[in-house]
C-alpha cells in the first residue's frame, strides 16, 4: 500500500505499471520473514484481566438515510490556505507527557467501514476498514486495526492491488506498538513491519520486496520517532477520539520519517454519498506522505458530524490525475467494555517543540 495508507486521510495505494498475476497473501509470508528481533507474540485478550471502565456515552448507532432533501451549501471556507506544518523534532529522551482523556469509544469491535475509491473517472476498487478483537502483544493489551484495499476489476486491466495493512495500538493510551503492511500487486509483491518502542522514542523497521522486474528491495534499520507520534494507520482512528472541531494537529511517524499531521475547519456541509445523506464536517488535511500518491494540492476529507466521526467522502490530487473515495456501508459494531484510553498524544502543536492536549 506504499503511498495510500493514508488514502483515507489520503488514499490507499500505487496506480501504476502493467498488469501481472498476484500470488496469494500466505505465500508472501511464507517467503519474507522478518528478522527474529522483530518476531512478536500475539495472542487473545481476556477482558476480565482488565479493570471495569468508568461509565461513558455509548456510541451512535447507525443512522438511516435522511429524506431527500437539497444538500446544505457548505459554510464559508477558510479565507487562506493553513500555512503547511513544520517538521517534527525527534528525540530519544521523552520528557514526562501531558495526558487527556476521551469521553468515548467512537466505534465498536466489529466496526466494518467501506468506501469505493475512484482514479479519476475510472473505478478503482474498495477500501475497507475493520476493528478486530483486542489482543495481547507481549503482554500488552492492544487495539488491533486492520484495513484491506482491491482494486477493480476494470482497475486490473492495468494495475492489480490486494493490499492488507496493520496497526496494534496500546489500550492504555493508543501510542503505536506495530505497524505491518502485506503488499500484493502488480508491480510489487511484499511486507513491512515496524515495531515501535514509545518510551524510547524509536521504532525498528523491516521491509523487503520483490519488484516485477525481479529486482529485490531490503531495508533493515532503527529510527527516531518524534515523541508520542502515531503510526500512519493507527491516526486514522486516533483522530476519532477528539472532541473538537478545529486546531487540530499530531505527530505521525512512517516509515522513518516524522511530521505533523494538520486538519483544518471548513465548515459544516449536508452530502450525499452510496451509503446516504449525511451531515458532516468538512476538513482540509495537510498530511505529509512521500512517494508517487504524494498529494499535488489540497486533501479534503468529510467526516460524519456525530460522535463516531466516520469518514464519509475523501478527494485527493495527486501527480497522475485525483483519487476520490465514498462510505458505500458502514456498520458500527459491538459496544466496547474495556476502559478508555488515556492519551499522551497531543493534539494541538501550535509551535515547534511546543504541544498541548486539549
Amino acid at each position: 500500500m506504499a503511498g495510500v495508507r493514508f488514502a483515507v486521510p489520503l488514499a490507499f495505494a500505487t496506480l501504476a505499471g502493467c498488469a501481472s498475476s498476484l500470488v496469494s497473501r500466505e505465500e508472501i509470508d511464507k517467503n519474507i520473514q522478518p528478522p527474529p528481533e522483530l518476531a512478536q507474540k500475539i495472542e487473545a485478550l481476556d477482558p476480565a484481566t482488565l479493570p471495569s471502565p468508568a461509565p461513558t456515552p455509548a456510541p451512535s448507532p447507525v443512522v438511516a438515510p435522511a429524506k431527500e432533501s437539497r444538500a446544505k451549501k457548505p459554510a464559508r471556507r477558510a479565507q487562506a490556505a493553513a500555512a503547511p506544518a513544520k517538521p517534527m523534532p525527534t528525540t530519544t529522551a521523552p520528557p514526562s507527557p501531558a495526558t487527556w482523556s476521551p469521553t468515548h469509544w467512537p466505534y465498536g469491535v466489529g466496526e466494518r467501514i467501506n468506501w469505493a475509491m475512484r482514479w479519476g473517472v475510472i473505478e478503482g476498487g474498495n477500501i475497507t476498514l475493520n476493528v478486530e478483537e483486542p489482543k495481547v502483544l507481549e503482554g500488552v493489551p492492544v487495539l488491533h486495526y486492520r484495513g484491506v484495499i482491491k482494486s477493480s476489476r476494470l482497475l486490473e486491466f492495468v494495475y492489480k492491488i490486494d493490499d492488507e495493512i496493520i496497526s496494534w495500538v496500546r489500550l492504555a493510551d493508543h501510542l503505536p506498538l506495530r505497524h505491518e503492511i502485506h503488499q500484493n500487486e502488480s508491480g510489487r509483491q511484499g511486507k513491512r513491519v515496524v515495531v515501535f518502542d514509545p518510551e524510547g522514542a524509536k521504532a525498528k523497521f523491516f521491509a523487503k520486496a520483490r519488484l516485477k522486474d525481479g529486482r529485490v528491495e531490503e531495508h533493515l534499520r532503527e529510527d527516531p520517532v518524534t515523541n508520542l507520534a502515531q503510526d500512519i494507520f493507527g491516526a486514522m482512528y486516533f483522530y476519532r477520539f477528539i472532541d473538537r472541531r478545529d486546531g487540530i494537529t499530531f505527530p505521525i511517524h512512517d516509515r522513518w520519517r516524522n511530521w505533523a499531521n494538520q486538519l483544518t475547519y471548513l465548515g459544516e456541509e449536508t452530502i450525499r454519498v452510496p451509503a446516504g445523506e449525511f451531515k458532516t464536517l468538512h476538513y482540509k488535511l495537510l498530511p505529509r506522505v512521500q512517494g508517487f500518491l504524494a498529494p499535488q494540492g489540497d486533501v479534503e476529507v468529510w467526516l460524519r458530524d456525530d460522535p463516531t466521526k466516520v469518514l464519509v467522502r475523501f478527494k485527493a490530487k495527486i501527480k497522475v490525475g485525483s483519487v476520490t473515495g465514498e462510505l458505500t456501508d458502514y456498520q458500527p459494531g459491538r459496544p466496547i467494555a474495556l476502559p478508555l484510553p488515556r492519551m499522551k498524544t497531543p493534539t494541538d502543536l501550535s509551535e515547534l517543540g511546543e504541544a498541548k492536549a486539549r
